[in-house]
């Protein structure tokens, strides 16, 4: 989300501190916001310039704001910017965990899961593809 100024709200919580900062970001430039609403509101109320959001919560953002807001095209964002959710399990559920990453497997990309997402702006992109999780963790 963007306008055409300086400051630039980002979500708490998230890469998009440490993003900001690789892009040359200062600080003083920055103002952390607790969530999505208010970062939207911070760029509405033109308190900050820019919003800086998950892509998927940002093209969301656009397209229920579309006369004050826009959103990056994600298919045109730098490789080490894509982020993926990371589930975690308790050790003792190892048995759970391997029928969860089949079933997971099997439901990625498919058909099915395609149309469920499609809703919120999903798009094949999106999907992690041979992405390894230590290829994550050195670019965090």
């Amino acid at each position: 989300m963007c306008r055409n100024r300086r400051l630039r709200g980002r979500h708490s919580g998230h890469n998009t501190n440490a993003a900001a900062k690789r892009e040359g970001v200062d600080d003083a430039n920055m103002m952390q916001l607790p969530g999505v609403t208010e970062v939207l509101a911070a760029v509405q109320a033109g308190r900050a310039d820019a919003g800086i959001l998950p892509a998927l919560s940002a093209i969301r953002m656009a397209a229920l704001n579309p006369d004050t807001i826009s959103a990056t095209d994600q298919t045109a964002l730098p490789e080490w910017t894509l982020s993926y959710v990371g589930l975690g399990f308790c050790a003792e559920d190892d048995d759970f965990r391997q029928a969860f990453n089949a079933a997971l497997k099997g439901y990625m990309g498919s058909d099915a899961m395609m149309a469920a997402v499609a809703p919120f702006e999903y798009l094949p992109s999106n999907l992690p593809g041979d992405t390894q999780t230590d290829w994550i963790c050195a670019n965090r």
